[in-house]
């Protein structure tokens, strides 16, 4: 049986990023990968818009979602190649306040505070759900 194991010297304790690590590596051992990704869903049916940070992800779903189109994560996800089964981790839909000015004005009275990247936390998002990843679109490549 294989595992993952950590040490540290002394009382220092755990580095978050070391947490982070074991669990994609453990979720990678069963299947699954993590999706930098906002993620948008319509009848159980999602395309993931990927690529660097500040390419865009996030403008673009939240635009794609005044139209009617649901978020399922704005920014992390697991899914599992092998039938493209995605679920939706992120908390909060973030983006910038001008933003959100422009396309979803009606978001910034629901921010429940800042990130820090100074982007509103508007609690519109419901961990958990999953829909089958058909497309996958790379923002930022040029």
């Amino acid at each position: 049986m294989r595992g993952i194991s950590f040490w540290s010297e002394g009382d220092i304790g755990f580095h978050p990023d070391l947490w982070l690590l074991a669990l994609v590596e453990v979720h990678r051992a069963g299947g699954w990968l993590m999706l930098h990704a906002a993620v948008l869903m319509n009848c159980h049916r999602a395309v993931g818009l990927t690529g660097v940070s500040s390419a865009g992800k996030s403008t673009a779903a939240l635009r794609i979602a005044g139209e009617g189109v649901e978020v399922l994560a704005e920014d992390q996800a697991w899914v599992r190649p092998a039938d493209g089964l995605t679920v939706g981790l992120d908390l909060y839909l973030r983006a910038l306040p001008d933003t959100l000015a422009r396309f979803a004005s009606h978001l910034l009275e629901r921010s429940v505070g800042i990130d820090h990247h100074g982007k509103p936390l508007l609690p519109v998002l419901e961990p958990g759900q999953s829909a089958q990843l058909q497309t996958l679109l790379i923002f930022g490549l040029l």
